[in-house]
């Protein structure tokens, strides 16, 4: 595939813009907004733009190529076999794979005073008397430190903090964030290689549930499985995303991967795609 590439060629991009639109209808807010009902968190003609200067630039993360894709015999061979087109996979998992490092290495909405003050009350609540001998609080600055290891100051100080907290009968203003301070507004939520192999499945699973009419007339093509999460899991290794070579053998350890995190959402927003 020549490059740049041009978002603007349908053939070409129709597997991530069916990716993008996911099932159903549109919702369209007051303000001219469309959003989509898929699995891609982001504005549609935004990802599309940004994905094709990222490709054209070589800003993808991999070593894996177009022309290791594309030379791969046994790797095509499954690709025809599913009826899918070349190029437009391609590019369709190039886009999954970019999209779901931005997502796993993305930002998350910090906790504001009021979230911290319930989670600090909650620890508070938690804690036994028996165990308030194991128990520290440590207040930190830039020129002084004191840590209590005191039972009864620190049982204390935590009545005191539950009793003025109580007291404050608007705690709304507690919930507002300080937009001054952006390290408190978003934090790095960076999730492990291993939820990062099952997003990245996630995602090319979900296209084929979108179009489930990519398949193959029957199991094998010319003795090789047509089996999808074989072919997902192939992609994981040819990725660089894991370097187990059981992935390109069988979609056993891909399976492992999707009963393991089946309940697991990623919570964080994409510093790329947005």
């Amino acid at each position: 595939m020549d490059k740049p590439i041009d978002c603007d060629n349908k053939q070409h991009f129709k597997y991530i813009y069916s990716i993008i639109r996911g099932k159903g209808e549109p919702l369209r807010l007051s303000d001219g907004t469309i959003l989509f009902p898929s699995m891609i968190n982001a504005d549609p003609q935004r990802a599309i733009e940004t994905f094709e200067i990222r490709y054209n630039n070589n800003e993808l993360p991999t070593s894996y190529t177009y022309e290791k894709y594309i030379n791969d015999k046994n790797l095509q061979t499954v690709i025809h076999g599913l009826k899918l087109e070349a190029d437009a996979f391609w590019l369709l998992i190039m886009f999954c794979f970019d999209y779901a490092l931005d997502r796993c290495e993305g930002l998350k909405f910090g906790d504001n005073a009021k979230d911290l003050i319930d989670k600090f009350i909650q620890v508070a609540d938690s804690i036994k008397e028996s165990d308030s001998d194991k128990i520290q609080l440590t207040l930190k600055s830039d020129k002084s430190k004191i840590t209590l290891t005191s039972g009864k100051a620190l049982a204390t100080i935590l009545q005191w903090i539950r009793q003025c907290y109580d007291e404050v009968q608007d705690k709304s203003s507690l919930s507002v964030f300080d937009k001054s301070d952006v390290k408190q507004l978003f934090l790095r939520n960076e999730e492990s290689d291993s939820v990062l192999i099952w997003y990245f499945a996630t995602l090319m699973r979900y296209f084929f549930e979108l179009n489930p009419y990519y398949k193959g007339e029957s199991k094998k093509c010319d003795g090789l499985s047509l089996s999808k999460n074989l072919l997902i899991s192939t992609l994981i290794y040819n990725l660089g995303l894991s370097r187990n070579p059981s992935f390109r053998e069988s979609d056993e350890t891909l399976k492992g991967f999707f009963k393991q995190y089946k309940n697991k959402k990623i919570e964080s927003l994409g510093n790329i795609y947005f």
